[in-house]
């Protein structure tokens, strides 16, 4: 079975079809919304020098001490100074872990905020693509699309359902893995319309009433999105 579809050369003379009016029902903009962005990856602070001064502040008093009492007990003073060190060295550790703490709670939060708006822009994305591209159960579903003009949709055939690229995008999160998967999911919008030109030509393979029953349903989709002085069906 061989169907041709051939564009019908656009008539100078009184059109017997009222004009299609786009501006009459404006399509939402199909152009990509801010990107979603999210935080960068912790990263952990410059070991900090160990306080040289300040351990030796304690030596010296207990030195000075010590020479002027005379006590061998002021020298005890001087092991102030590497508790200071190592003092202050734990404590640069456990302020280490306690931002790091902080961090991942604080991305797992953003994560958590940018999957839903993930998936509103996809539902919202989902739902442009199907009003500018319908199948014949869109234009069943929505008579007033039937011959309108939109911009982008004239040729274009519907022929199945599936993951095509998607305008949302998501950016940051370093090398997280749940920030590469966001980024991932963004990139891929499930449940779209597939669409190609018609004018390239479609090819159905498949047992004789299967394949008849699916071109029929091809040109119907044509015949629903454009208007008798636009398209000719020959064979």
């Amino acid at each position: 079975m061989t169907s041709t579809f051939v564009p019908f050369p656009a008539r100078t003379g009184p059109q017997p079809f009222p004009p299609r009016d786009a501006a009459a029902h404006p399509l939402p903009d199909l152009a990509p919304q801010a990107e979603l962005a999210l935080p960068p990856p912790w990263t952990a602070p410059a070991r900090p020098a160990v306080p040289v001064v300040a351990s030796a502040v304690p030596i010296l008093g207990a030195v000075g001490l010590w020479l002027v009492t005379g006590s061998v007990l002021s020298l005890w003073l001087a092991a102030l100074g590497p508790l200071i060190a190592i003092a202050t060295m734990a404590d640069a550790a456990r302020g280490a872990r306690a931002g790091r703490r902080r961090a991942e709670s604080e991305a797992a939060d953003a994560r958590a905020r940018i999957d839903a708006a993930l998936s509103a822009r996809h539902d919202d994305e989902r739902q442009r693509l199907w009003a500018r591209h319908p199948d014949v159960a869109g234009f069943a579903e929505r008579d007033g699309e039937v011959w309108r003009a939109v911009p982008g949709r004239s040729g274009g055939l519907v022929v199945g359902i599936g993951d095509v690229p998607s305008e949302v995008r998501v950016t940051g999160g370093g090398d997280d893995p749940g920030a590469l998967a966001l980024r991932r999911r963004a990139a891929i919008l499930t449940g779209a319309p597939v669409v190609v030109a018609a004018a390239d030509g479609v090819a159905v393979v498949g047992s004789p009433v299967l394949a008849a029953a699916v071109v029929r349903g091809l040109v119907l989709q044509l015949c629903l999105a454009l208007p008798p002085g636009e398209l000719r069906l020959v064979g």
